[in-house]
């Protein structure tokens, strides 16, 4: 497993088993036993160095504005 910033999204990407996913997708998955699916994961208060679970949060990507 490794990962790296990815400056200009603002995000880490790890590569796991060959996959490569946006850290905080993962994080948000591992802590809440939940595939965000087709939901944005978003950072509260947007720090998004800071994979911290009760920062994250989903929404409908129709909805994404600021994030």
């Amino acid at each position: 497993m490794a990962g790296t910033w990815v400056k200009h999204k603002r995000y880490y990407l790890v590569r796991v088993l060959g996959g490569q996913y946006s850290a905080h997708r993962l994080v948000y998955f591992l802590r809440n036993n939940q595939d965000p699916g087709l939901y944005d994961v978003i950072h509260e208060p947007f720090n998004y160095k800071r994979d911290n679970r009760e920062n994250l949060h989903l929404i409908p990507r129709n909805e994404r504005k600021i994030y």
